[in-house]
């Protein structure tokens, strides 16, 4: 049986998921659009905001897998002693 608590998290994790997604599309949006740019300044700015969305989905993808490692141990921990 699945608790309250499960169910939020599960839906946590695919939103978590989700912002992962975006931040992957917006991140190579913005590679693809600076790597078609002459505009250097233009081309600065650009790469600067897919290294900010690298580091979003870097922080994104930390905070799923501690947050998976948790439901584990929670699941292992509740199996012992249901």
């Amino acid at each position: 049986m699945t608790s309250e608590a499960g169910k939020r998290n599960h839906m946590s994790m695919s939103f978590i998921e989700q912002l992962i997604d975006q931040e992957k599309v917006m991140m190579e949006a913005h590679q693809d659009n600076a790597a078609s740019l002459e505009d250097p300044k233009l081309k600065s700015i650009l790469l600067k905001l897919a290294e900010i969305h690298a580091q979003s989905l870097a922080e994104l993808q930390s905070y799923l897998s501690e947050t998976r490692s948790h439901d584990e141990i929670t699941e292992q921990i509740n199996e012992i002693f249901l």
